[in-house]
């Protein structure tokens, strides 16, 4: 009787465990699937990315930075344009990072990171430097080349 009640209570576990299952071999394409979306563009890659997005906006400007798909990007450039030169932006923090999106792109990893920056704009006025602090979500899509 111990037996049977014993079995009982292993077979359901036993039956569950069959079911979760799936074995691919190594290399496979679920693996492979499992390995990218899995991955996740480290904090200091981002942040170091961020900085010379904002050095670039304090020197050059953006317009290498901002893909062609980017929603306005020509109102957006010419409202930067209008700007003082003596205008600058500063990061004052970098907030949550996540990736939301990796995938193969032929011979390339590309990832969609979001990320929450906080920064002031500083600019002179007539009454002296004005600061105006901002908080934004920038989605910014990292691309990583396969080695030759």
């Amino acid at each position: 009787m111990r037996w049977l009640l014993a079995v009982m209570l292993c077979l359901p576990t036993v039956l569950l465990a069959e079911g979760m299952r799936t074995l691919e071999p190594i290399g496979g394409s679920a693996v492979t699937e499992t390995a990218v979306s899995a991955y996740s563009v480290p904090r200091a890659e981002v942040e170091a990315f961020v900085q010379r997005l904002l050095d670039a906006w304090n020197r050059e400007g953006l317009e290498p930075y901002l893909g062609q798909d980017f929603p306005d990007r020509s109102r957006l450039l010419g409202d930067l344009a209008e700007l003082p030169a003596s205008a600058r932006l500063r990061l004052r923090s970098v907030g949550p990072v996540q990736t939301l999106e990796t995938r193969w792109d032929h011979d390339a990893l590309v990832s969609l990171v979001s990320v929450r920056v906080r920064a002031q704009l500083e600019v002179e006025g007539s009454e002296g430097l004005e600061r105006h602090d901002t908080t934004q979500e920038l989605l910014i899509r990292f691309v990583r080349r396969l080695a030759d």
